[in-house]
């Protein structure tokens, strides 16, 4: 069963302002690879969370994951 990924606001902040700067900087084509890799690690993420990292002691069970 996979588990539910939550944004915080400051990580989807920041994943659209890197999209409105990879519309200027790159191809429509590196830009859909690039959500396409997206998917495809928060995907995996959500099947196994044990692959991201524990930041917080008060809740342990919560993980993250760069993207880029």
């Amino acid at each position: 069963m996979a588990c539910k990924i939550n944004w915080t606001t400051q990580a989807w902040l920041s994943f659209e302002s890197n999209i409105v700067y990879l519309q200027k900087e790159w191809t429509t084509k590196e830009i859909s690879n690039f959500v396409a890799s997206k998917d495809k690690k928060l995907s995996i993420l959500a099947r196994q969370p044990e692959i991201g990292k524990s930041h917080n002691t008060k809740y342990p069970q919560m993980r993250c994951t760069h993207i880029h």
